[in-house]
Order: structure tokens, then C-alpha cells, then sequence
């Protein structure tokens, strides 16, 4: 029901560095981090639901995957080990405004 893949950092002139080669699916890494990142491919109905969770559209689908997880335990959760998507500088900016929000929803948890 959701996939998440590996990714790398690209520099200014487009060069890629700083791969990361994420864990394969642990439910209790999850919820102590979600390593997800920002290419994931999750079932429709499973992000809508997530979407009624979630504070923003942008944590939608970190808000599905716990519903997952709430609802499946050891989800269909899938690992693809390879660097799928690339991030800039900005989009590193805006991750971290990303993650404080991901800490006040697992707060209202």
C-alpha cells in the first residue's frame, strides 16, 4: 500500500552528492522518525484518509502512513533500494519546516 525510495542531494550546479540509503521498513524506526522522505507512492484512498488527519496537505502522507500503520501493524509497507528522488538546498528548507510539523501532529497522537 505505500512505497518510499532512496534519494540524494543535488549542489548548485546540479551534481549529485549526499546519497541517503534508507532502512528497509521498520514500523518502530517510524514512528521515531519518518524517513519516508519525499517521494513516496501510497494507495488514494489510504492518502485521503490520512488527509483528514493531517494539519496540511503536505503531511498527508505521513499522516497515511501511520494510519497504516494504526490499522495494519506490519503494514504492506515496500522499500525501493534505490535514489529515486533529488533534493535541492530549498527543498532541505522547506523538509525542516516539514518535520516540526510532523512533531505536532505525533504530539496530539
Amino acid at each position: 500500500e505505500l512505497l518510499y525510495a532512496d534519494e540524494d542531494r543535488l549542489d548548485g550546479r546540479g551534481e549529485r552528492m549526499d546519497p541517503v540509503f534508507k532502512p528497509g521498513w521498520s514500523p518502530d524506526f517510524f514512528q521515531a522518525k519518518n524517513y519516508l522522505g519525499p517521494l513516496i507512492v501510497l494507495r488514494r484512498t489510504l492518502l485521503e484518509a490520512g488527509a483528514g488527519l493531517a494539519p496540511s496537505v503536505e503531511d498527508a502522507p505521513y499522516a497515511a502512513a501511520l494510519l497504516l500503520l494504526e490499522r495494519e501493524g506490519e503494514a504492506p509497507v515496500r522499500h525501493i533500494p534505490f535514489v529515486l528522488s533529488h533534493r535541492t538546498v530549498v527543498e532541505e528548507a522547506a523538509e525542516t519546516a516539514r518535520r516540526g510539523r510532523e512533531r505536532a501532529l505525533l504530539a496530539r497522537r
